[in-house]
């Protein structure tokens, strides 16, 4: 319980002076240092000695006094204890802190010129924003003449996935095609995304008896092994290569996976703001769900597709090594892995992940059209909105 509850300081301290120093446009140690101060008090003493009335969320209580309606808890200590008791995690964290920091601000009875956003919501946004800001922050700018484009698949023309459109990577500005693979890109999982993270860590080494095929067309080897039980089926492990067939390092095909999860964390934090400052309201959980989705993309794709990671059972046969056991989402994510100079192409992946699932994948529903009218047009608009954003100085103009 002390290291959630240490956690939450944590955060609640991170929030309080990363605002003041989006809305101020300056550092002022002496100011944030006292405002921090102020808000852990305040925050210790509504949890160990409210003084509403109802019991601490620990600790002795000499005279119980129930609140004005009668309950044993505040709702301030009930949310700390339903917080304090589950399993922690990113999202229960910040829910906690958005609705202390909701309750502290409107202590201070402040008429700011921050308008922080009332609703939870926008002050959700906002609260990632400034998370994912930072984090950005620490990416660094890369000199050069730019990628070798020639070396990448379907990107001097304009592609299809099904009937999503997929632009050429020269739709990109430079500020969206990183040259190198960044390793302080980390992301911060959740429970889908740390599925697909520890699959391809925990990836398998190839068994002494097994038989390697090559996939037609795809950098994709197949190690095959015989069953536990009897039968014509046999165990496929799916492993993923450079294009020139090598082996990609367990600790290089990690990090590309922790790259592209912290890449569609960052994206699809800028689509939901965008849509927000549009007055849009967003699908409630939508990144959990598209999340999910992907996991099953990687993991455990519907139909007859292969995983990209991990293990499957199916008799030999002569299409045991085409192509087409692989959808063209998982293509793209697979050209992405095996390229040498693939960190360009991190944008358009995942806006195309993320573009797709709007589109083809998310309850029936094309929410892609709806909110952007075409594809072109959500293009257009997310690398003209994350350029803005990923801007240096454009954190203090807005």
């Amino acid at each position: 319980m002390l290291s959630s509850f240490n956690r939450l300081i944590t955060w609640l301290i991170f929030i309080n002076t990363f605002i003041s120093r989006r809305y101020r446009g300056k550092i002022d140690l002496e100011a944030e240092k006292n405002s921090d101060v102020r808000l852990t008090d305040w925050l210790w003493k509504e949890a160990f000695r409210p003084p509403g009335g109802g019991y601490p969320v620990m600790g002795e209580v000499e005279k119980p006094m129930p609140t004005k309606d009668g309950q044993a808890f505040g709702s301030f200590q009930a949310l700390l204890l339903v917080y304090l008791s589950r399993k922690p995690s990113i999202e229960n964290c910040y829910g906690a802190s958005i609705f202390i920091f909701q309750a502290w601000h409107k202590r201070l009875n402040k008429k700011s010129p921050e308008h922080f956003p009332d609703d939870e919501p926008g002050l959700r946004s906002l609260m990632k924003s400034l998370i994912l800001e930072t984090t950005v922050s620490r990416m660094k700018a890369h000199k050069g003449e730019g990628p070798s484009l020639g070396k990448l698949p379907n990107t001097k023309t304009d592609i299809r996935l099904n009937n999503f459109y997929l632009p050429s990577v020269n739709i990109s500005p430079r500020l969206l095609s990183p040259l190198t693979f960044d390793g302080s890109a980390a992301a911060i999982l959740e429970e889908h995304e740390a599925l697909i993270l520890n699959a391809f860590t925990e990836q398998k080494r190839e068994p002494p008896s097994s038989k390697k095929q090559i996939m037609i067309g795809l950098p994709v080897s197949l190690e095959s092994e015989p069953v536990d039980h009897q039968g014509p089926q046999r165990r496929f492990t799916v492993k993923i290569t450079r294009t020139n067939r090598k082996k990609i390092p367990t600790g290089d095909l990690v990090s590309r996976i922790e790259y592209l999860l912290f890449h569609l964390q960052l994206c699809h934090h800028h689509l939901l703001d965008y849509l927000t400052s549009v007055e849009i309201r967003p699908i409630g959980n939508a990144h959990k769900a598209f999340s999910e989705w992907l996991a099953e993309v990687i993991l455990q794709p519907r139909g007859e597709y292969y995983p990209l990671v991990g293990t499957f059972e199916k008799s030999p046969s002569n299409q045991i090594t085409s192509e087409f056991n692989f959808d063209l989402i998982q293509k793209e994510i697979i050209s992405y892995i095996a390229l040498q100079e693939s960190s360009c192409l991190i944008f358009r992946l995942a806006l195309t992940l993320i573009g797709s699932w709007y589109k083809n994948h998310n309850r029936d529903k094309d929410y892609l059209t709806s909110y952007f009218q075409t594809d072109k047009q959500y293009w257009k608009i997310m690398i003209d909105y994350l350029s803005k954003a990923l801007t240096p100085t454009a954190n203090l103009e807005r």
